[in-house]
């Protein structure tokens, strides 16, 4: 079914709060706060969403020949998944919706980033209910292993009204589908410059009128500059806190 065309979302002015509080917006009716993490908070559903992890993703540099430390993999991924799993907890989340990419590559599921995975899944957060939404890099790596326990669902994925996606649909250069949405992929990053000539790369949360484009969570990843259309907003993840920037306008 096709969905009915309708007026811009309602999305609201972010709220730039103190520190670690994050930052309060709504969409389609739903209130969301995004935190400097990287992570977003759907409290009414006591849900975390996160995107684009790319674990393993040194694993892939190494085996193209790039000089990549041996034990760099393993331990990006122990302190990504450490990251998460302290914003899983102070948020008290029950449901983890991953907008994609969490594996980078087929050559990402080695023995020692797989019992990583395995060990945070299993001694930590084994009641917690995990959605991934695959990405591109999931469709070429592969499904998850089952002893992961997590549900893998095509894009998009409605929650509430909203399609959880990996990719946005305005990069598929197709609007045919007019649901509010949320989605990874991008890695949306903000470029500041300074009159010193010192410029600052942040990554950010990327609030269009459309919809919500989330940071990549992965920690060895790089990141696109966001190029805001009139009426979007950016929310920067600072060293101290989410920052709402006006883009200009």
């Amino acid at each position: 079914m096709t969905p009915a065309a309708h007026s811009p979302l309602p999305l609201t002015e972010p709220t730039a709060l103190a520190r670690d509080n994050g930052a309060a917006f709504s969409l389609a009716g739903e209130s969301f706060v995004a935190f400097a993490s990287g992570v977003l908070h759907w409290p009414a559903r006591r849900a975390v969403l996160v995107a684009d992890l790319h674990l393993g993703k040194a694993s892939t540099m190494s085996a193209g020949g790039l000089p990549v430390p041996a034990d760099l993999c393993v331990q990006t991924a122990r302190r990504d998944l450490a990251r998460l799993s302290l914003e899983l907890s102070r948020l008290d989340a029950q449901h983890l919706y991953i907008l994609g990419d969490l594996m980078h590559a087929r050559e990402s599921f080695q023995p020692e980033v797989m019992d990583e995975v395995r060990r945070w899944r299993c001694e930590s957060h084994d009641a917690l209910r995990i959605t991934l939404i695959r990405g591109n890099h999931d469709q070429r790596a592969g499904d998850p292993p089952a002893d992961w326990q997590m549900d893998c669902a095509d894009e998009p994925f409605e929650v509430a009204g909203i399609a959880l996606r990996h990719i946005p649909p305005r990069a598929e250069g197709a609007e045919t589908d007019r649901r509010p949405w949320m989605a990874g992929h991008l890695h949306p990053m903000v470029s500041l410059g300074a009159g010193t000539g010192e410029r600052l790369r942040s990554k950010c949360f990327h609030l269009t009128r459309g919809g919500v484009i989330l940071p990549a969570f992965g920690s060895f990843t790089g990141g696109a500059r966001v190029v805001p259309a009139p009426g979007d907003r950016v929310l920067l993840c600072g060293p101290v806190g989410v920052i709402a920037w006006n883009c200009g306008a």
